[in-house]
């Protein structure tokens, strides 16, 4: 498995080469928080993919941007754009709502 320096919650994998499902994300979604690894199906076992902390609020997720400056501690998003997001994020789904919610939200933070 690739290493991620400092994850903020144990690193769970999934390979698949097709979109998430509900049932596939609900599963990988066992504790608390989770930092998913999305990787392709097939590779070498110590390939890349993509990253995303979540954490579990009530009955929302907290998504957790990898930098630690502090300028966005999470981004509070529901299930339904929690699994757009990772699926449109890791290329595996293209999606407006997350694509537009990344233009707009997450990519119009102000960095410091």
């Amino acid at each position: 498995m690739t290493k991620l320096s400092d994850p903020r919650f144990p690193i769970v994998t999934f390979d698949t080469d097709q979109p998430l499902s509900p049932k596939d994300l609900r599963n990988l979604l066992v504790r608390p928080g989770v930092t998913l690894l999305i990787r392709s199906a097939t590779g070498n076992q110590n390939r890349g993919g993509y990253y995303f902390q979540v954490g579990i609020l009530d009955s929302n997720y907290a998504l957790h941007p990898f930098d630690q400056n502090g300028v966005n501690d999470f981004y509070i998003v529901d299930f339904e754009l929690l699994l757009k997001l990772i699926n449109h994020m890791s290329g595996r789904k293209f999606d407006k709502d997350a694509f537009l919610y990344v233009r707009q939200v997450i990519n119009m933070r102000a960095d410091d």
